[in-house]
């Protein structure tokens, strides 16, 4: 955040206020209201800030009622009638505002041609308190109780309009303002009135008089509560009238000027006008305030709807529990498969071909056979459930054939797999030459038959069973035949050695111990295919235990990377951007209301 120097103008007492209130404008510039922050702002560039108070008229005869009574508060009871008064209670019917400020020159009324009327009067009490009024209207058709956070915003930055006679359309701009005064007349101006009130309101913001008769002795409305008053705007205008006719009037002048109860708004209006030497006026400091809080509530609707929407478009919670119960149901098939399948498999007559004694003739069936039965009997049901799992990820919106795709089993899959692997994406994905595509029959052939790998079938699932599959063809069963011929070379080996050695026992007796000699090549024989039965029988076991053992591997790999899918795809994040910018726009708000509470405080120290 950047440092804001505050303008020469700035008293020192609030420089550090008024840098924190204009570090908003950078970080909080979508939260704030604008024209209320340079209205506070300008409020803290002297020490003695006109204060701007709006009339705001309700109903049909609001606007003349507010108009009367600021003539009432304003005019001096000790000269005559002024020009300014007549100019005021004139209608002129054009729609716009009329702003009322001081004035030195006592005969002279000034009306500009600007957004609003302006009258520039002599009055003491406008001098004495720094004020400026704006008298306008203000409707409450377009209220509803779910805007209620906003009235109070509407009511101290009113819509003032602009007409265009030209085109003969109308315009509106908006008019920040430190306090609002509502201000209605009769039964119209208190049911307008009423509907306001409703809402809790800063009463040292918005205060309220309803011009109704006061007769003499009689109990005066409370419908306010102390938010506003019952004021007789007539009342106190036949006691400025009777007061200027002759001085001798002034008991009754005084009766009926108290009675009108305009001393009440007048004393609302002049206490939040009060100075001070080292704090604000305290009108100023309550716009602060209200302008913070205001900023405050709108970063946490802004993160809340932006929570909201991201929430709603993320796959609901019930559709995942769904998704995570069929997953569950699938693995639990896929183990099912497992066991029974290849426990069949391994009692089929397919495997049997490759028992100890078909070594001797049928060497090569350990390879055909244990390929055939990877191919055939190993997780192929669940690798065609997986494919249907996998479609309802695709359907929920909780995945993308590329995440389904993503392998996950690489640590199994062998390097020079691997390489085949990144060669067959390159030869589906990048754009070939027209010689390379006239050789790519040929290249692809190749690659089937040295992976086994169609390189031009993507199915949007999971691979790693069928990558699990090529792996142990690949790792697994060369190793396994390199064993039945290495045991069946030592076999062979034994008995040609026993052999020998019966041949030389025969020759060295000269034929005598031709008996001794077969026995000897006969236990060279039974003991070398004993030996083979059993280390092959060992090796098959180990075979069929390693297959199993990777069968529950590559379920495993799968179910995780699939539970992963779940639980974290279809979710839309707000984006970090948004996130940072809410946490400054908090940290601006709150380092501007520091600011604001040390000021109140320095004031209160002696």
């Amino acid at each position: 955040m950047r440092t804001v120097n505050p303008p020469s103008t700035v008293p020192n007492a609030y420089g550090e206020l008024h840098s924190r209130l204009a570090a908003l404008q950078d970080s909080a510039s979508g939260f704030a209201d604008l024209s209320r922050l340079q209205l506070a702002l300008r409020s803290l560039e002297s020490d003695n800030p006109t204060l701007r108070v709006a009339f705001l008229g309700l109903g049909d005869k609001g606007v003349h009622a507010a108009r009367r009574l600021a003539r009432v508060l304003l005019a001096d009871a000790l000269g005559s009638e002024e020009a300014w008064e007549t100019q005021l209670q004139d209608d002129t019917g054009d729609g716009r505002g009329l702003l009322l400020r001081y004035g030195d020159e006592i005969d002279t009324v000034s009306v500009t041609k600007d957004l609003v009327q302006t009258i520039d009067i002599p009055s003491p009490f406008l001098k004495r308190h720094g004020l400026e009024i704006l008298i306008t209207g203000f409707s409450t058709g377009g209220l509803a109780a779910e805007e209620s956070e906003e009235l109070e915003s509407q009511l101290l930055v009113p819509s003032l309009t602009i007409p265009n006679t030209s085109r003969g359309q109308v315009g509106f701009v908006r008019y920040p303002v430190h306090m609002a005064l509502l201000v209605g007349q009769g039964v119209e101006g208190a049911v307008e009135a009423a509907r306001i009130l409703e809402v809790e309101l800063d009463p040292a913001l918005v205060g309220a008089a309803l011009d109704l008769p006061v007769r003499q002795d009689a109990e005066r409305l409370s419908v306010f509560s102390g938010t506003g008053q019952i004021v007789d705007i007539n009342l106190a205008s036949h006691a400025l009238d009777l007061f200027r006719t002759s001085n001798a009037n002034g008991a009754q002048f005084s009766h009926e000027w108290e009675a009108s109860n305009v001393p009440e708004t007048a004393s609302f209006i002049s206490s939040a006008a009060q100075t001070s030497a080292s704090s604000p006026k305290p009108a100023i400091a309550s716009t602060i305030a209200s302008l913070l809080n205001s900023a405050t509530i709108a970063i946490n609707d802004g993160e809340h709807t932006s929570l909201q929407t991201a929430d709603s478009a993320s796959v609901s919670p019930p559709k995942r529990t769904q998704l995570l119960s069929d997953l569950t149901s699938w693995s639990a098939s896929a183990h099912k498969d497992l066991q029974l399948n290849l426990t069949a498999a391994f009692a089929s007559p397919t495997w049997r071909r490759t028992a100890w004694f078909r070594l001797l003739w049928r060497i090569d069936d350990v390879s055909q056979v244990s390929t055939h039965l990877l191919q055939h009997a190993w997780l192929r049901e669940a690798e065609l459930e997986l494919a249907c799992v996998s479609g309802k990820l695709l359907e929920g919106g909780l995945a993308t054939p590329a995440t389904l795709r993503e392998p996950e089993f690489q640590a199994l899959v062998p390097e020079g797999m691997q390489a085949e692997l990144v060669t067959h994406e390159k030869v589906k994905d990048q754009e070939e030459s027209v010689a390379e595509l006239m050789q790519l029959p040929t290249l692809l052939s190749r690659v089937k038959a040295q992976s086994g790998l169609n390189p031009l079938f993507n199915p949007p699932w999971p691979q790693t069973i069928a990558l699990a599959r090529m792996h142990l063809i690949h790792t697994l069963i060369p190793p396994f035949h390199a064993r039945a011929q290495a045991l069946l070379l030592q076999s062979l080996t034994t008995t040609a050695a026993t052999s020998a050695l019966g041949v030389w026992l025969v020759v060295a007796t000269s034929g005598v111990a031709v008996y001794e000699a077969g026995a000897v090549a006969a236990l060279g024989l039974v003991w070398s295919l004993r030996r083979l039965q059993k280390k092959w029988g060992i090796e098959r076991r180990k075979f069929a235990g390693d297959v199993n053992d990777f069968a529950r591997r590559a379920l495993s790999e799968v179910e995780g990377h699939l539970r992963k899918v779940v639980e974290s795809g279809g979710r839309v994040e707000v984006q970090q951007a948004e996130v940072e910018g809410w946490a400054r726009a908090r940290k601006a708000v709150e380092d501007a209301r520091q600011a604001l509470a040390e000021v109140q405080q320095g004031s209160s120290t002696p």
